[in-house]
């Protein structure tokens, strides 16, 4: 459900068009009795307010739109997700309007691309459930593409009116800076591979759901037995609980995965660190993670692509989309480790200098044919990846001997 809202917010290339299926598909996602959509200019100022839920006469009762007020100004001015599964006992709570049907629980998150806030997506309640951590991963995730979908119609606008003045070799210089522009917005903004979810939604929460409908028909089974074992039904049902609660736990981590918090809060070295230590537990192999920064000390003020430093504790920060580019190049690397590799160790090496950074990811499993595989999913999206900032990845392997995935980056000049 969630993918094919997403889809299809993303397929919209009207921006009018992609607000209504925005709202549509948040009421799909949650099952929220009401949506609505807040959304700003480019100077912050909220300039349309759309909703859904409500019958023209509740409209028409209500009769002015909210002021961003209570819960909206929360939500307005928070980082991430705002929930609450009581509306009243909420401390910026400050009534509702009369007419304005009574609210239980409330979910809003902001739809954000890089540092440009479009606005902000709220779902509520009147009666049934709270929303849960799924409900906010779903539409957190929904909120991520509607971004990427706005930017592409503010773009193709702008295209438009910029074809109509200039000269058509300008036009089409234009429109390949704006195609790059909108694949880079993709990474630091949406940080979603459609291909990625879908396979992970298939191959771990897709096994699991499935282990549950198995596991009650059993139970059904069970309960039609005569005479009747509870016993057994009872581990069977044991058995589904287990399952729901693995299921839970794997959409969890596919959340984490797509963006791990700890890379915009501490930096690429931090982030590395507790990819290695969840990897290492999860899965029970072992990884020597040696990072050195020593090298990349120049100061960033006039070098668009020099290393910065957290002044808070002194690690080490390049630009924002080098650090992206290489959290997911090792993360997608790790992860074919630990599904095909059959490794017992692996090194990651993660070296910046004042002109390079080189990431590389050598394990010691069964190796693979590269010239068999140059073109799979994995490999070529770590690829494409780094090609958008400059950087190059090769991937070296024979068949029991081990792969080398190796990342290049450029850090001299500015970082897309």
């Amino acid at each position: 459900m969630l993918l094919e809202a997403a889809l299809a917010v993303a397929r919209e290339t009207d921006e009018a068009g992609i607000l209504e299926r925005i709202l549509d598909s948040a009421l799909a996602v949650t099952g929220a009795r009401y949506a609505a959509l807040a959304q700003y200019d480019s100077a912050g100022t909220a300039v349309r307010f759309l909703h859904r839920g409500m019958s023209p006469a509740v409209v028409s009762r209500i009769g002015r739109l909210p002021r961003g007020w209570g819960l909206l100004s929360v939500t307005a001015l928070a980082d991430g997700p705002v929930r609450t599964s009581d509306v009243e006992q909420h401390p910026s709570y400050v009534g509702l309007p009369s007419g304005h049907p009574r609210l239980t629980s409330f979910l809003g998150v902001p739809i954000r691309s890089g540092g440009r806030r479009h606005g902000n997506l709220y779902v509520a309640q009147d009666e049934g459930p709270s929303f849960d951590l799924s409900d906010e991963w779903s539409l957190t995730t929904l909120a991520a593409f509607a971004a990427c979908a706005i930017d592409g119609a503010h773009l193709v606008t702008a295209e438009r009116e910029r074809g109509e003045a200039l000269a058509q070799a300008a036009a089409a210089q234009e429109r390949t800076r704006l195609r790059s522009q909108t694949l880079a917005d993709v990474i630091t903004a949406q940080e979603e591979e459609r291909a990625r979810v879908a396979r992970d939604l298939h191959d771990e929460v897709g096994q699991s759901l499935t282990g549950v409908l198995l596991g009650l028909h059993l139970v059904e089974t069970g309960l039609r037995t005569d005479p009747l074992d509870m016993e057994q039904v009872d581990r069977r049902i044991a058995d589904v609980r287990s399952l729901i609660a693995q299921a839970l736990t794997e959409v969890r981590q596919l959340a984490s995965g797509l963006r791990p918090t700890v890379l915009d809060d501490l930096g690429l070295a931090a982030a590395l660190e507790r990819l290695v230590t969840d990897l290492t537990a999860r899965d029970n192999i072992d990884i020597d993670l040696q990072q050195d920064y020593r090298q990349s000390t120049r100061q960033a003020q006039g070098h668009p692509g020099a290393t910065q430093h957290d002044p808070s504790d002194g690690s080490p920060r390049l630009p924002a989309p080098v650090e992206t580019v290489t959290y997911r190049v090792v993360q997608e690397s790790l992860t074919n480790v630990v599904r095909h590799a059959g490794a017992q160790h692996v090194v990651v090496r993660i070296t910046a200098t004042q002109d390079r950074l080189s990431a590389d990811v050598i394990d010691d499993g069964r190796g693979f044919d590269v010239s068999k595989h140059a073109t799979s999913l994995g490999l070529r999206g770590m690829a494409e990846r780094a090609a958008l900032i400059g950087g190059a990845v090769r991937v070296t392997s024979r068949v029991g001997h081990g792969t080398t995935v190796a990342l290049r980056v450029p850090l001299e000049g500015p970082q897309t």
